[in-house]
């Protein structure tokens, strides 16, 4: 991944949080990124829409549960009325209805309070720049889980979604491993590994790792 200084545009970006004193350390926390031209603050959802009707923003960190405007109402206006602008969930919640519920209403991104400045940067540069989904990593067996039960329980014959080895690379692609990471892993080929890559994708109907998430998340797997 290239690292941050081959990034000529800085971002334009909002912090969404109705708490002071949390919104002045994530500001911290983003300008140490050297990441950013201009940060705005809102302290809830009305607030960021009121700022893009007027101006133009590339990403909103945006906390979830917010007065006037929680955030999920605002993410869905956002994706609606100003796409260009990213949103990264930015919440106390862990669990996964949280998680999936921000995903379905439109951010691309979700991370947990008590980050730290290189998964920010992380997050920034994967929904910006490279124009994928992000999660904490740390959630990447539990969306697997849900891929796999999901099926598993709507499926009525013998013949499930996937195979015990597709499974088994299913995880590993949520443990973030590369296909030769996989290959040794498993000890097979990292042709036979890319195979199964795509099958798996095929059947997902993902185009790529980020869409297999998204396929999880989307479809409110349980």
């Amino acid at each position: 991944m290239p690292t941050i200084e081959l990034y000529h545009h800085k971002l334009k970006i909002i912090v969404a949080d109705d708490h002071h004193l949390f919104r002045s350390g994530f500001i911290m926390a983003l300008k140490e990124t050297h990441m950013t031209s201009y940060i705005k603050e809102a302290e809830n959802g009305k607030e960021v829409l009121d700022i893009l009707r007027s101006e133009n923003f590339d990403v909103v960190f945006m906390d979830i549960s917010m007065p006037v405007m929680n955030g999920f109402v605002a993410t869905k206006e956002i994706k609606c009325k100003f796409p260009q602008t990213r949103v990264i969930a930015i919440s106390m919640y862990e669990d996964d209805q949280h998680m999936t519920e921000m995903f379905q209403h439109g951010a691309t991104g979700y991370l947990f309070k008590n980050t730290d400045k290189e998964e920010i940067e992380k997050a920034l540069e994967e929904v910006y720049f490279n124009n994928n989904l992000y999660w904490p990593k740390k959630v990447g067996d539990k969306l697997f889980r849900k891929v796999i039960l999901k099926k598993e329980s709507t499926d009525n014959s013998n013949n499930k979604l996937f195979s015990d080895r597709e499974k088994e690379i299913i995880k590993l692609i949520c443990q973030e491993f590369s296909t030769k990471e996989i290959a040794n892993h498993l000890n097979l080929s990292q042709k036979t590994i890319s195979w199964h890559r795509e099958n798996i994708l095929q059947k997902t109907q993902s185009k790529n790792t980020a869409g297999l998430v998204a396929f999880a998340l989307t479809n409110g797997f349980k």
